[in-house]
């Protein structure tokens, strides 16, 4: 019971998994509020925040002297560096491409199917039509999908929380995610 701390690292980013557990009886907002997830007081705000968000939402969800363990991890990533912002970024644009690409197959299929027999009979005719159809909607899938994705920054710090309770009718998980770009902090 109490606090846990450890420095983890992946491909993108290195951070620090904070980790408090207590029975649910004995989980107090002070705890929360008295951890020092960063030096930097609007980052530690933003992590106190979402913690006690996650802390609030989950106790709230559970009955009036339940006293099963609960473990809130909060994940604080440091600063993206350059290179790792354009390695996200580029991902989520290969992400964006390929559910966009889907799409189109999907659409593609689905008016060839729709388009009269006249043309469906004739295949080069149907399959034209239809792949000019889904290229002119599929373009505009892929510029919305690429436009509204989360665009990554060097600087930027994700916040995420991730809260387990055990027992009753088994494990049960919740997780939130945070993002502050730079000027936010």
């Amino acid at each position: 019971m109490g606090l846990l701390k450890q420095e983890f690292s992946n491909a993108y980013t290195k951070g620090t998994v904070f980790v408090l557990v207590y029975p649910a009886s004995e989980f107090r907002e002070h705890f929360v509020n008295n951890t020092v997830y960063s030096d930097n007081p609007r980052i530690n705000a933003a992590a106190q925040v979402a913690s006690l968000n996650m802390l609030r939402r989950t106790v709230q969800g559970m009955k009036h002297g339940d006293n099963r363990p609960i473990r809130l991890h909060t994940i604080l990533c440091n600063p993206l560096s350059v290179a790792n912002a354009e390695e996200a970024a580029y991902q989520q644009y290969i992400f964006a491409t390929k559910v966009s690409g889907v799409i189109v197959g999907a659409l593609t299929f689905l008016v060839k199917r729709r388009l009269p027999k006249k043309l469906q009979d004739n295949n080069s005719a149907g399959t034209a039509v239809s792949l000019a159809v889904s290229a002119a909607i599929g373009s505009r899938i892929q510029k919305y999908m690429v436009n509204n994705i989360r665009k990554f920054n060097a600087g930027d710090v994700d916040i995420m929380t991730f809260i387990e309770v055990n027992g009753g009718i088994g494990p049960q998980y919740s997780f939130t995610g945070n993002h502050l770009t730079i000027e936010e902090y």
